[in-house]
């Protein structure tokens, strides 16, 4: 009967930690797309306001105008603008 029982909290322990290990992995791989799909945005984001940056230079407007309107540094304006 001892026997029996401990086999039988093994195997429940088993499956715990089989489980666990799955959900762990779950976890994991939903953190990583979040990141992905944030950095992504990000990205274009910035893709979008260097874009504006270079129209708006194009225009004639002056830097700190640009810097306003879009977030990007003077540096980054002049750059890659």
């Amino acid at each position: 009967m001892a026997m029996s029982t401990l086999c039988q909290v093994t195997a429940d322990e088993e499956e715990y930690a089989r489980i666990t290990s799955l959900m762990k992995g779950e976890l994991d791989w939903r953190s990583s797309m979040n990141d992905a799909k944030r950095e992504g945005l990000r990205e274009g984001r910035n893709e979008a306001s260097l874009d504006i940056a270079q129209k708006m230079k194009g225009m004639g407007f002056p830097a700190e105008q640009i810097q306003a309107v879009t977030g990007l540094s003077i540096e980054q304006i002049t750059n890659n603008s």
